[in-house]
């Protein structure tokens, strides 16, 4: 069964953070990544802007490897006006399960 997941772009605090969250979404592993907000890849680029450039290295070698295929087009809107949790809120029932950054509310 596939499972689709929606997934702070905040979410990894680092590189190791990162990794373990691409093996969770894996090819075969049946779990995506909700492209929520639109761009998702290109959201969490931005937030991981601080990494050495090894490790951004490491990370788009990663993403090339295992997460452009584990991002899934989704329909649903995202307000930039708001926090990622507040616009996570909306996903409740249509995704397993919702991911988010250290300190965001459950």
């Amino acid at each position: 069964m596939n499972d689709v997941y929606g997934v702070d772009p905040a979410a990894p605090s680092d590189f190791r953070d990162f990794a373990q969250l691409m093996r969770v979404f894996e090819s075969g592993q049946g779990r995506f990544i909700a492209d929520f907000p639109m761009e998702w890849f290109r959201e969490l680029r931005v937030h991981m802007k601080s990494l050495s450039d090894v490790q951004q290295l490491g990370m788009l070698e990663k993403w090339l490897s295992v997460g452009s295929a584990a991002v899934v087009p989704f329909n649903a809107r995202f307000n930039p006006m708001k926090s990622w949790a507040e616009n996570a809120a909306s996903l409740s029932g249509q995704v397993r399960k919702i991911i988010g950054s250290k300190g965001c509310p459950a």
